[in-house]
């Protein structure tokens, strides 16, 4: 049957069960935003001393899963979530949300078919704005983010069609390339 919690992270899953992957995550204390090591990798030969320094930045996040596992992308999703500023407004909010999802997207062919027959792939994206009765979307072929606005709907059948075709959900601006200097200033 359902089973309902309080759910205290913001993330949510189907399997393993949700108290199972808040016991997992404590396996992951350490995430932060800031570099850890910074100092680089230190090292001792023949007496003297060596500091290899870094060469780039995100070693705050080092050991996050990333693969597809729905536990790896539970720990990702939390943790990005933990970790993300609060957005100054909805469209920004919605536009994290984006964000964090793509986080833990599956592209087609990534995962072999299971006993089902079916390829695990994500097939969309949905972000209710609950505040302005907005549904955002975008699909595997077009990634576009739509928006369906859902206030002056006629209450009558009606569907959407989610899965477009890329060359709809891109805009060539070829035509609107300028002269940099004029584009940003000095």
């Amino acid at each position: 049957g359902v089973k309902w919690y309080d759910n205290t992270v913001g993330v949510i899953t189907n399997s393993p069960p949700y108290p199972w992957h808040m016991d997992n995550l404590r396996n992951y204390p350490r995430f932060q935003r800031n570099d850890n090591g910074r100092e680089g990798f230190k090292y001792s030969s023949l007496g003297d001393d060596y500091s290899l320094a870094p060469q780039w930045t995100g070693s705050g996040l080092l050991g996050l899963p990333g693969d597809y596992t729905s536990p790896s992308r539970f720990v990702k999703a939390a943790t990005l979530l933990s970790l993300a500023p609060t957005p100054a407004t909805t469209d920004d909010a919605i536009v994290q949300v984006f964000h964090h999802m793509n986080a833990a997207d599956i592209p087609f062919g990534v995962i072999a078919k299971g006993l089902s027959g079916l390829t695990s792939f994500t097939w969309w994206i949905i972000v209710k704005d609950l505040g302005r009765g907005c549904v955002y979307y975008r699909s595997y072929t077009d990634l576009s983010v739509k928006r369906l606005c859902l206030d002056n709907i006629p209450d009558v059948k009606s569907a959407v069609r989610l899965e477009g075709r890329f060359k709809d959900g891109f805009r060539d601006t070829s035509g609107e390339l300028k002269d940099f200097d004029t584009i940003v200033p000095d």
